[in-house]
């Protein structure tokens, strides 16, 4: 079995996919308090720390999304930072994506919905073509990926990516 089927395999063993294409955690993940997710969780020590947000809850930075990368697979991990001493964090909610592209990109940072711009916490996986200059360009308007937090539930929610358009955080650099 090979690498990308050994981590598919384990995936789906952890995480159990309902209709709306959001993973349900096992409950011993979630539990799980940890500084460092790859080097303290088994399952996730073959994957890139790709980067994270912290998301900001009436000026509290309570919540965080994680992106984790192994070949195709990127995870998407809402946490739970419990502030202390050490500040650990716990997963509340995951996502997964498979791209079969090195073309798709997220940032993690906010994304608006161009109908609805009061609408808040959504983000996105955006099509970047290779050797483009997009230093001029302030916003990713190809999403073929994105979802929403739900604060009130802790949850992430897919949602449709047709109206969506991403910061460039590289805009004008």
């Amino acid at each position: 079995m090979n690498n990308l089927s050994r981590i598919l395999t384990l995936t789906f063993l952890i995480f159990t996919q309902n209709a709306l294409g959001q993973n349900l955690i096992d409950s011993s993940l979630t539990e799980t308090e940890y500084l460092n997710i790859t080097e303290e969780l088994k399952v996730f020590s073959d994957f890139e720390n790709v980067g994270g947000a912290i998301i900001y809850r009436d000026d509290n930075r309570t919540l965080s999304l994680g992106h984790l990368k192994k070949d195709s697979l990127h995870v998407i991990l809402l946490e739970k930072i419990n502030v202390g001493k050490r500040p650990t964090k716990q997963m509340l909610d995951t996502l997964n994506f498979i791209s079969s592209s090195e073309n798709n990109w997220t940032n993690l940072n906010m994304c608006t919905d161009i109908d609805n711009p009061d609408r808040k916490g959504i983000f996105g996986f955006y099509n970047r073509e290779k050797g483009k200059d997009y230093t001029n360009k302030k916003y990713f308007d190809n999403i073929v990926f994105a979802w929403q937090v739900d604060l009130n539930n802790s949850r992430m929610e897919l949602i449709n990516p047709d109206r969506i358009k991403c910061v460039n955080i590289g805009y004008g650099v």
